[in-house]
C-alpha cells in the first residue's frame, strides 16, 4: 500500500475514534433514544428497575451529591404529572454503581467509562460561575421506592421533602449511572 493510501486511511481510522470519545474514553455501544427527567418521571412506576438513557442538566455539590434536572421545567414541577406528583421537583438523583450503599441494593451491571466519576471532575473542571451548567444524557438503571410520599416542605421554604432520595428525599427517582453518553457546557444563552 502507497504511503497516501495510508495516510488516508489512518487519518479515516482517527477521525471515526474521535468521534466516539468522551473525556478521553470511549463512548458506550448502547444506543437508546434518551428521555427527559419529566418523560422519565411521567413513566416512573412502568420503568423502575429498567435502564434508560435520560437528557438533561446536570448539577454536582460535594457536600450533596449529584442530580439531573429537566432542562424545561429547570427543577420545578413537570407538567402533566399525575395528582400525587404535580409537587415533585423536575429531577432525579444520580449515583455511581460504586457507591457503598445503593437505595435498593447493588445492580447487576458493571460500570462503563467514560464514568460518572468522570463527569463529576469534568463538572468541577470547569469555572465555579454562572458557565458551570452542563446538557448530559447518561444511560443508568432508574430506581423508585414502592412507598414513595414527597410533600411540601414547612414554613414555605418553596421545596419538598418525603421519602424519596437525595437531599430531604426530595427527589422521586434514583438513576444508578452506568456510563456517561453526551456532555455539553451550557453558556448564557443556551439555556430555558
Amino acid at each position: 500500500m502507497n504511503i497516501a493510501i495510508r495516510g488516508a486511511v489512518g487519518i479515516v481510522n482517527l477521525a471515526a475514534m474521535l468521534t466516539s470519545v468522551t473525556f478521553g474514553q470511549v463512548k458506550p455501544n448502547t444506543p437508546m433514544k434518551p428521555l427527559t427527567v419529566c418523560e422519565a418521571l411521567r413513566d416512573l412506576k412502568k420503568l423502575n428497575g429498567k435502564m434508560i438513557a435520560i437528557h438533561g442538566v446536570f448539577h454536582f455539590t460535594q457536600r450533596h451529591g449529584g442530580w439531573i434536572l429537566d432542562q424545561s421545567a429547570s427543577g420545578g414541577p413537570c407538567p402533566n404529572m399525575p395528582r400525587k406528583a404535580r409537587i415533585w421537583w423536575s429531577g432525579i438523583w444520580l449515583v455511581s454503581v460504586g457507591d457503598v450503599n445503593i437505595d435498593g441494593g447493588s445492580v447487576s451491571f458493571t460500570e462503563e467509562r467514560p464514568l460518572y466519576h468522570d463527569l463529576v471532575k469534568e463538572y468541577d473542571h470547569h469555572d465555579k460561575g454562572s458557565e458551570r451548567n452542563m446538557l448530559v444524557t447518561l444511560i443508568g438503571e432508574i430506581r423508585t421506592k414502592k412507598n414513595l410520599l414527597i410533600v411540601r416542605a414547612p414554613d414555605d421554604r418553596g421545596d419538598t421533602m418525603g421519602k424519596g432520595y437525595g437531599v430531604g428525599g426530595a427527589f422521586p427517582a434514583m438513576l444508578v449511572v452506568k456510563t456517561v453518553g453526551e456532555v455539553r457546557v451550557l453558556g448564557k444563552t443556551d439555556r430555558h
